[in-house]
């Protein structure tokens, strides 16, 4: 005959399987996230201190030169650095938090990768503000390259933190409340 912790152990197992699978690809897809962003950060510091008289000739330079001209030179870029770098030691900690099973990082994580979209979609405003700026023409912002790099790349972007949202969510619904 079975008791009541027997039965509560063989009720609660699959649901602790699940969440300690959702738990690990919460931690790994959110330090991969923050490894990226941090390289990214770091190839954008290293970049706009070794631009050498980029603006007086930009419009001989390659794309991406003339990409990271209009990115470095933009108003918000140091708020923009700033601002990543904390998000990217927020995370460091979250995850540092996830690894000792607090359950309330897994409800930050969530939020804060969903909040995290909608600057990656003012910043594909703003290139794209910039190009008709330069152009004097919405038609010509609109087929810019760098319009559509920054669309595409916000599109991936966006994709990889709706997963990592959507983990840390089912992460912190499955995870065991401790009292």
């Amino acid at each position: 005959m079975q008791t009541a912790d027997s039965l509560q152990r063989s009720v609660d197992a699959p649901v602790t399987k699940l969440h300690g699978r959702l738990r690990t690809a919460t931690i790994i897809d959110m330090s991969v996230v923050a490894l990226v962003a941090a390289g990214l950060v770091a190839w954008l510091l290293y970049k706009s201190a070794n631009i050498e008289g980029a603006v007086a000739g930009f419009e001989r330079s390659s794309y991406i030169g003339r990409g990271l001209v209009l990115l470095t030179a933009h108003v918000y870029f140091v708020h923009g650095i700033a601002a990543s770098i904390i998000a990217i030691v927020l995370a460091a900690v979250l995850a540092v938090f996830m690894l000792h099973r607090k359950r309330w990082a897994y409800l930050m994580t969530g939020v804060g990768a969903a909040a995290m979209i909608v600057p990656l979609w003012l910043l594909r405003g703003h290139i794209f503000d910039i190009e008709a700026m330069f152009a004097n023409s919405t038609r010509w912002a609109e087929r810019s390259p760098y319009v559509q790099a920054a669309t595409v790349l916000t599109i991936i972007a966006t994709g990889v933190l709706a997963v990592l949202s959507a983990l840390a969510l089912a992460t912190f619904f499955t995870a065991r409340r401790t009292r």
